[in-house]
């Protein structure tokens, strides 16, 4: 297939976006507002550096006190999910082992981090994170 000069450089992620669309419809629906989960923390980790975006990364285990607060309050505050419009999410349930859980070490359920395109953890949180605060540090990280 004949890609033209002025595409090559969109070819990656206009395919990588396809495939997160695709996958993103596999899954069941999930509390957490209007944010586009994303399963796979390689994928969510391809697509921050291709579109130059901050990855949210929630640690989360459903069921406990912190994660149904997190998803009844935070991620359905109006500012937090406009915020994570310019950024990629990645939901990493636990007992689901994958190179985030191990670069990051996870001891406590929810824990949310924000790292920047470049792999660097800009701000980590274990616990409950309240939407003001989320929207702070989110908005720190889309500055950068």
């Amino acid at each position: 297939m004949h890609i033209p000069n002025r595409l090559r450089g969109w070819a990656f992620p206009i395919l990588l976006l396809s495939f997160v669309g695709a996958m993103g419809a596999l899954h069941a629906p999930r509390p957490g507002g209007d944010i586009n989960w994303l399963g796979s923390y390689q994928v969510a980790k391809r697509l921050a550096v291709a579109m130059h975006r901050p990855l949210l990364i929630s640690f989360d285990e459903q069921g406990t006190s912190d994660c149904s607060r997190m998803d009844a309050n935070t991620y359905v505050d109006p500012k937090t999910v406009s915020l994570l419009d310019g950024a990629v999410c990645v939901r990493i349930e636990r007992g689901v082992s994958s190179e985030a859980d191990k670069r990051i070490m996870v001891h406590t359920w929810p824990t949310t981090v924000i790292i920047d395109p470049a792999g660097n953890i800009l701000w980590r949180k274990a616990g409950y994170v309240s939407p003001r605060q989320l929207s702070s540090e989110l908005s720190i990280a889309l500055q950068r």
